[in-house]
């Protein structure tokens, strides 16, 4: 269990904790104020509750090193099916003057 924490842990540090940022900075402020606005509040609350699994995953707790595993991965699909899509529309309105 140490290794896949450790793991775990390192792939946080090294590559989700940028992505987070930068969808925060850049991309979720596209919402704001749309009707869509909902898709960015939850992102940032999930990206909230995946970091806050990270004290149990540095203390090796299995528990909350599934509890990522499993919220990471359908925070993955939540993006992959509904927020990029909207921020696709988002900035093809923005870049080309279209309104849908």
């Amino acid at each position: 269990m140490d290794m896949a924490c450790r793991h775990a842990l390192q792939v946080y540090a090294d590559e989700l904790a940028a992505h987070f940022l930068f969808e925060e900075q850049t991309l979720l402020p596209l919402l704001t104020g749309t009707p869509e606005q909902s898709l960015a509040e939850r992102t940032v609350s999930e990206h909230r509750h995946l970091h806050a699994l990270l004290d149990g995953v540095g203390r090796n707790d299995a528990d909350a090193l599934q509890r990522f595993g499993i919220g990471l991965a359908a925070h993955v699909r939540f993006e992959e099916r509904e927020l990029f899509p909207a921020l696709e529309i988002k900035l093809d309105e923005r870049n080309y003057g279209i309104k849908t």
